[in-house]
């Protein structure tokens, strides 16, 4: 799971803290494997991070799914 909080740049760098730790709590309290990317789409801020993240996770889910047909045959 990935959660983009975009628009960060509209919120203050503490409100921005306020928030991400909130998501962080929630994501925690039901124990979800999630990475947080903080961005803003406007100012192409953190798209990066995104598009890394992304791949990372595409990556991890194609290698379950490898396991999985090897252990499938």
């Amino acid at each position: 799971l990935i959660v983009a909080a975009n628009k960060i740049d509209l919120v203050d760098e503490q409100s921005l803290k306020r928030k991400l730790k909130i998501i962080s709590d929630y994501i925690e309290h039901v124990k979800a494997d999630a990475a947080i990317v903080p961005i803003s789409a406007l100012k192409r801020l953190n798209l990066d991070l995104l598009k890394r993240e992304i791949c990372r996770i595409a990556s991890k889910l194609q290698q379950t799914s490898n396991t999985m047909s090897m252990s499938s045959e």
